[in-house]
């Protein structure tokens, strides 16, 4: 159905074509509210407009999706190394982070 026809319908109250523009403005509406709560999770991208003061006052009141770019902005790389036996436990010294 071209545009045209559909506007049409439209005009003259067909019930599909109203039931179509109806399915439309809800998820209109529904795509709106989600632009809203991901631009709540946004953290400027480039961390040298944001001080290391500012950062560390509000990152507690961060969610976890809003770290997680900080993270990656941060860190190029984190590697664990092998456990070493006979303790195959969870050793913090086995972990190295290679920052940016």
């Amino acid at each position: 159905m071209r545009k045209a026809e559909l506007e049409d319908e439209l005009l003259d109250g067909d019930p599909p074509a109203r039931e179509i523009q109806d399915a439309i403005d809800k998820l209109n509406v529904r795509m709106a509210d989600a632009r809203r709560e991901i631009a709540q999770y946004g953290v400027k991208s480039n961390l040298t407009d944001i001080s290391a003061a500012e950062l560390r006052k509000e990152w507690e009141d961060y969610s976890v999706p809003r770290k997680q770019p900080v993270y990656r902005s941060l860190i190029r790389e984190i590697l664990i190394h092998p456990a070493t036996r006979p303790f195959n436990i969870w050793n913090l010294d086995r972990v190295e982070i290679f920052w940016r």
